[in-house]
């Protein structure tokens, strides 16, 4: 009986660290641009990319595509911001957020930016048209 006792204590504390241990790897990063998961990240300027993307971000020539603020309130603009950088990735046309917090009046103000690449500017501002007319 205390061999089966003592059997049983053993493979409980296994389950729980086996369960802990898998708590503690937490949340995975994202490509900045492509959103994928990162098993093994690239850092440049606190931004965490992938292999294909990190000199992408570090060599090329970022231009502002669109920009605008959402609140609680009112998270429709950001919701198209976002939706265009979905369009973009979709088309292989690397893109990223730059997102500010600001608080003003007790409400907080996120303020995001489209950044594209100058070479697929002319594109991206075509499509961007689609989804903020």
């Amino acid at each position: 009986m205390t061999l089966f006792l003592s059997i049983l204590a053993i493979l409980t504390c296994a389950l729980i660290a086996f369960a802990m241990r898998s708590k503690v790897k937490g949340p995975k990063e994202l490509c900045l641009i492509c959103e994928k998961e990162l098993a093994t990240p690239l850092y440049h300027d606190s931004h965490a990319f992938c292999e294909k993307h990190i000199d992408v971000y570090k060599h090329g020539n970022w231009k502002l595509l669109v920009s605008g603020n959402a609140t609680a309130d009112d998270p429709e603009y950001g919701v198209k911001i976002y939706k265009l950088k979905t369009l973009l990735s979709q088309l292989d046309l690397p893109s990223h957020i730059l997102v500010d917090y600001e608080l003003e009046n007790g409400s907080i103000i996120t303020k995001m930016k489209l950044m594209t690449l100058e070479e697929n500017l002319e594109k991206a501002q075509a499509l961007s048209k689609s989804i903020f007319n």
